[in-house]
């Protein structure tokens, strides 16, 4: 059987942008090709974040995919960077996107400098990436669940609340963030693979390149302090 990879896209206001749509029509073309068998589920209307994701994430291990790809509605990537997340031997890679400000930002965390990279594989071990553009295995799927408290719906079906957004440290984590540090307490490291950058689409489609920034701010770290005259 080809491996099973799924598109995970919260969706609350119905609607995706036109760059997103591209470049997901032609992922599946190119899943087509090469031998994966890529699927797309969105979910909409859904007001609170971590609710949506707690629900795809539920979905993926109930149907039996063998990967989850969240990536999110305003988000464009290049088709081969799906099947690149897909071959890494890991259980938790994303892509860094660039964050909607002219002030270049991603959506990465990383406490330590320079950041770690993997000798192997040549990936960045992080404290946590955005879940715009992020793959799950299924292992790390299972130990979310696994790990996470239950819930049941109106319905009476039961749920897992793996992804949330809460204080830690007098610091408010997002629900992206506290599901890499979920993973990191089960022994699951989070990488993010340099070579990639997605493109963030709002008022305008924001552009980067994420190893560029990234060699910029290590090299302006590394200069010694000067004193003032």
């Amino acid at each position: 059987m080809p491996r099973r990879a799924l598109i995970a896209t919260p969706a609350h206001d119905h609607k995706t942008h036109a760059v997103f749509t591209h470049s997901y029509g032609e992922t599946i073309r190119l899943g087509c090709q090469v031998g994966i068998d890529i699927r797309g589920l969105f979910w909409p209307g859904e007001a609170l974040i971590q609710t949506a994701r707690n629900e795809l994430v539920k979905l993926a291990i109930e149907h039996a995919f063998d990967d989850l790809l969240f990536i999110d509605g305003d988000q464009a990537w290049k088709p081969e960077w799906v099947v690149k997340l897909l071959s890494h031997p890991v259980d938790c890679v994303g892509a860094p996107v660039i964050k909607k400000t002219d002030a270049e930002a991603y959506n990465v965390r990383a406490s330590k400098r320079p950041i770690p990279r993997c000798p192997t594989t040549g990936l960045l071990e992080v404290d946590g990436v955005g879940t715009g553009f992020l793959r799950l295995s299924r292992k790390a799927m299972l130990a979310l669940w696994n790990g996470s408290d239950a819930y049941r719906d109106d319905w009476g079906k039961e749920h897992r609340w793996m992804f949330e957004v809460r204080p830690v440290n007098g610091r408010l984590v997002s629900e992206d963030m506290a599901m890499c540090a979920k993973l990191a307490a089960v022994g699951i490291k989070t990488y993010v693979d340099p070579a990639m950058t997605c493109d963030h689409a709002g008022t305008k489609v924001w552009q980067g390149d994420f190893g560029k920034w990234l060699a910029a701010e290590t090299a302006r770290s590394a200069r010694p302090a000067t004193l003032a005259p």
